[in-house]
């Protein structure tokens, strides 16, 4: 559930993107670089965030990045130049780094030597599932109601998990999985 949560903002916003950045530099080539720039951003702080879990733990790590992404979306809305949108897209790659390193030392830490590959491949058959679902939802709610509606629509499902991880300790939330096959009755 969580991981679903953490996954629907930058898939809501996928199918925009590309069109919300060309706005800010008004130049097709322009828009593949600041992807280019992005992916730079996002390998530097996978290695940051991997030092970062040395000093912070896990839980305080998903807190901040949740905070974080809480906040990062609507202030897209009101992005009115590309360096504003880098700044923006250094914290929303923080984002990214740290949820999925932590949610994957989490799956380890929960899972046997027996269960691992299982439980791996529940974890990315979720992810999947939400960039199958959240672009396709966001492109409607943006093409509906505008970009400024989704970009808040975004922040509604951090806030959820940060109000989750205040509420209920991650402990709690362990999931067992079943022996079965059945990836519906996990």
């Amino acid at each position: 559930f969580l991981t679903f949560l953490r996954s629907i903002p930058a898939t809501f916003i996928a199918p925009i993107l590309p069109l919300f950045i060309n706005n800010l530099v008004s130049n097709e080539a322009f828009v593949g670089y600041v992807y280019v720039i992005s992916s730079i951003f996002l390998l530097i702080l996978n290695f940051v965030v991997t030092k970062l879990l040395q000093k912070v733990n896990k839980i305080t790590m998903l807190k901040i990045a949740a905070l974080i992404s809480t906040l990062s979306y609507p202030i897209l809305a009101y992005i009115t130049n590309i360096y504003q949108f880098l700044i923006i897209e250094v914290f929303r790659m923080f984002v990214i780094a740290a949820g999925y390193l932590v949610t994957l030392l989490y799956l380890r830490e929960y899972s046997s030597r027996k269960t691992i590959s299982k439980n791996e491949g529940l974890y990315y058959t979720v992810v999947n599932i939400a960039w199958l679902i959240g672009p396709l939802a966001g492109g409607f709610i943006a093409e509906a109601y505008g970009l400024k509606e989704l970009f808040f629509l975004s922040s509604l499902s951090p806030l959820i998990i940060l109000a989750l991880l205040y509420v209920k300790p991650l402990e709690d939330m362990k999931i067992k999985l079943s022996k079965s096959n059945n990836l519906f009755k996990n």
